[in-house]
């Protein structure tokens, strides 16, 4: 039963979703396959892109992993910390995004030991 439902919403909120962008005023050239596949694969293309390009090395133990953490510290002054909880923005195709898969901080911060 659920999982008729959650078919059901999918079909019908997948179109919903492209064809909102029109009613927000926004044009595109892409198809709805092309628009959902970006959202739904542009998250590992993006990850793909950091593992051949990364951004540099970690300077602070756990810099993207424990951003939250540190800069809590940062803030009560235990350490000189203050960072943002987003990254980079990266070209993919006519977009731009800065959403990875869950892998991305680990990996940023710990290497593939990390993984």
């Amino acid at each position: 039963k659920y999982m008729r439902l959650g078919f059901v919403g999918l079909i019908a909120g997948i179109p919903t979703f492209y064809y909102s962008l029109f009613l927000s005023g926004r044009s595109t050239t892409r198809t709805v396959f092309e628009s959902i596949s970006t959202y739904l694969g542009g998250s590992i293309q993006h990850f793909n892109q950091y593992i051949q390009n990364p951004i540099g090395v970690a300077e602070v133990f756990g810099d993207e992993s424990f951003v939250a953490i540190m800069n809590i510290l940062g803030n009560l002054g235990f350490v000189n910390y203050n960072s943002t909880v987003h990254l980079e923005f990266r070209q993919l195709g006519i977009t731009m995004g800065n959403v990875y898969t869950f892998f991305r901080r680990p990996w940023h911060d710990f290497g593939l030991v990390g993984m």
